[in-house]
């Protein structure tokens, strides 16, 4: 006597046009706004905030200012974007973000770049709060550029 065995089987198709059509034009939109902001002096970055200041997004600007690429920052693949402040700003710094978790803020201190040398920035943007279960605390910076100055002085 042969033994029946049963095959359960299911199959869901959709229409994924909609879908793809919008995956295009979101590309599209990206490329478009990473190609501005690669215009820009020094560079623009998303980070999760934190101790750790993980970059999700950091604009090529980054190449000229700290001396590594966009893709050693993003996730620290290679660095972290907190490792390159300088030691002694760094708490400064944090509890600075901290402080204004929502709303602009303009901060200014040093970084070491790369070769080796230490630079000033300035760091201005707007600190963005999702509320999620599991929510970074991203900071946009529209410019961080080389400052000469004193980083006690008011940013301008």
């Amino acid at each position: 006597m042969k033994a029946e065995r049963t095959i359960a089987l299911q199959l869901s198709a959709c229409d994924v046009g909609e879908h793809a059509q919008a995956q295009r034009s979101v590309e599209k939109h990206y490329g478009a706004l990473a190609g501005l902001l690669s215009h820009l002096p020094g560079m623009a970055y998303r980070s999760r905030g934190g101790v750790t200041h993980m970059m999700e997004f950091v604009s090529e600007g980054c190449l000229a200012l700290t001396g590594y690429s966009a893709r050693d920052l993003i996730d620290n693949a290679s660095v972290s974007y907190r490792d390159i402040i300088c030691a002694e700003d760094r708490e400064r710094v944090y509890q600075e973000l901290q402080r204004l978790l929502h709303g602009e803020f303009a901060l200014r201190y040093r970084i070491n770049t790369a070769d080796g040398r230490t630079r000033w920035v300035s760091d201005r943007g707007q600190a963005v709060r999702d509320d999620g279960p599991q929510s970074p605390t991203p900071a946009v910076s529209p410019r961080s550029r080389e400052r000469r100055s004193s980083p006690w002085s008011p940013a301008s």
